[in-house]
């Protein structure tokens, strides 16, 4: 147990190293800077402990080994640059602040970093904004040590700027991932520090995001990305609706299929834009509340139904005419409906605060399947109160239809008989056409294109191309 010694009003860390800082950071943790030097014109900058000796020595030996690097870069580009270091996998990385960009001593793969490995494409300009998403982490990292200048100022002004301006005129398809309210206080937090002349840390904290998300939308794209519609990584036909789906889709009465086809514009490349994800999550809140009232409603319903002396006078030893069968059926599925009802609302709404990081944590978690089949389940269990509560009222129907049809007159059986199918044909057809089947019309598409594959196989070409055409070649076919 530490002991604090009387009369003590200031603490630094002690055993570092000659001419090494240490630097607090606002959000609490502490790194060290190391001023330049006549051999050494860049700053070193490591958040690693270096009162250990191990930790120390591994530094040191890193510096050694860039400086024997460095020896025939050009000393104007390191001046402005700083260093940073960390023992863990021994990387490092040059801030160079006039570009507001990073780089390395010798050649670096970006193809395993971040989403190089899905884009194609991506310009010189677009691999730069990833190095600048680079040096404004190192900026809130090591932010006590940087300087502000008017055009950092106003870089990032401006970038706040556009992203508020791409809220106002896109709010719906906007690919901001922050609201016009945060986009504004970011701004006051600007203008208020510049009147009090505070610490710059804020700068980083707002610039990694804000370039990153830039990034992210714009890497792969030729044209101007100002809305969510437009995507750099193409939808193959694993990202098709799965067959399981296209299969219990009808049964669900095609509610998986609206609501996927509803999220679909809130994934693009594999990312998504939480602040249009908590509307639809508020939207499912009052579905599922919804559906407890209608489940209600039917409970109450069958229950009065069974009270009908008529009712229960056809079989009144067994109870099992077919008008109580199906109304026990539709009483089962309503009082399914309403529990799955209340537990999935008590959910959305005692914990709405992290629902959506946790929808989305599920939803694309890294795994060999990919994020859409997670999606597609998330998607089943959320359509299973509305389906319970839409298949109560099957059997009800059913059961009222066999009370209407028994004992009365061939007139009026007839006339009963016209307008339900007319009433069950139109119903069928609004949930086919405007309900969202296109998981069923996809499926049946796949298994049609895959037997024009094979007779096409089954009657090979009599004429096969030369393998020296410039078909063949590549060189004809641009």
């Amino acid at each position: 147990m530490r002991t604090i010694e009387p009369w003590s009003t200031s603490f630094t860390d002690e055993g570092l190293p000659p001419s090494w800082r240490s630097y607090s950071h606002p959000s609490g943790p502490s790194y060290f800077c190391l001023p330049p030097s006549k051999r050494r014109p860049f700053r070193v900058l490591t958040q690693d402990q270096l009162q250990y000796r191990e930790t120390a020595k591994d530094i040191q030996e890193m510096i050694f080994s860039l400086l024997q690097k460095t020896t025939n870069c050009d000393a104007s580009i390191l001046s402005q640059s700083d260093l940073v270091l960390t023992s863990v996998r021994n990387y490092y990385c040059f801030m160079h602040h006039p570009t507001r960009s990073i780089y390395w001593a010798e050649p670096v793969d970006l193809e395993n970093t971040m989403m190089f490995h899905e884009l194609q494409g991506g310009t010189e300009q677009q691999v730069k904004r990833y190095l600048e998403v680079g040096y404004w982490h190192c900026w809130d990292a090591f932010s006590c040590v940087q300087t502000l200048s008017l055009e950092v100022s106003r870089y990032t002004v401006d970038t706040i700027v556009s992203a508020m301006t791409s809220v106002v005129f896109n709010n719906d398809t906007s690919n901001v991932t922050y609201p016009y309210e945060t986009l504004q206080n970011m701004l006051n937090i600007i203008q208020a520090a510049n009147d009090y002349k505070t610490s710059n840390w804020y700068i980083g904290r707002f610039m990694k995001r804000l370039v990153q998300d830039q990034f992210r939308i714009s890497y792969g794209q030729l044209i101007v990305v100002t809305t969510r519609e437009p995507k750099a990584i193409p939808v193959t036909p694993n990202k098709a609706r799965s067959t399981i789906l296209a299969l219990l889709s009808p049964f669900l009465l095609f509610i998986p299929d609206a609501h996927l086809e509803r999220l679909e514009p809130l994934i693009v490349d594999r990312y998504t834009v939480v602040t249009a994800w908590e509307p639809f999550l508020r939207d499912l809140s009052e579905e599922l509340a919804q559906a407890m009232l209608l489940a209600t409603i039917m409970l109450a319903a069958n229950c009065a139904f069974l009270a009908i002396p008529t009712i229960d006078s056809q079989s009144p030893d067994t109870h099992s005419s077919p008008a109580q069968i199906a109304s026990y059926l539709s009483l089962s599925f309503s009082l399914s409906g309403f529990i799955l009802s209340m537990i999935m609302y008590r959910q959305f709404k005692f914990r709405g605060a992290e629902t959506t990081s946790a929808v989305l944590g599920r939803a694309f978690c890294e795994d060999e399947s990919g994020s859409r089949s997670r999606l597609e389940h998330l998607v089943l269990i959320w359509s299973l109160p509305h389906v319970f509560v839409l298949w109560s009222i099957i059997p009800f129907l059913v059961a009222f239809l066999i009370m209407c049809f028994s004992g009365t007159r061939v007139v009026t059986k007839i006339i009963l008989a016209v307008f339900t199918v007319l009433q069950g044909s139109l119903i069928l057809y609004c949930m086919v056409k405007f309900g969202g089947g296109r998981g069923l019309h996809e499926l049946l598409h796949r298994q049609v294109e895959a037997h024009k594959e094979a007779a096409a196989s089954d009657y090979p070409s009599s004429s096969p191309v030369n393998a020296t055409t410039p078909l063949a070649t590549g060189d004809g076919g641009r």
